[in-house]
């Protein structure tokens, strides 16, 4: 499963990695992104590059429009 990960703190990132990790599936792939910029560049690559399952999304994202 293929999961957007957009958090700018890497400990958050981390403890979400280390759950998943402990699920016992190696079937998780996570691309993290830690700024609204390049979350927005992430999401507008072509069909096939940006393909996720899931998006887990930090609400404060620093540079990001409002």
């Amino acid at each position: 499963m293929r999961i957007l990960l957009a958090e700018d703190d890497l400990q958050d990132s981390t403890l979400l990695r280390e759950a998943l990790d402990s699920s016992g599936s190696d079937r998780f792939e996570i691309d993290l992104v830690q700024d609204g910029e390049s979350l927005f560049r992430r999401l507008a690559e072509p069909p096939g590059q940006a393909n996720y399952c899931l998006a887990i999304l930090d609400a404060n994202l620093p540079r990001k429009s409002t």
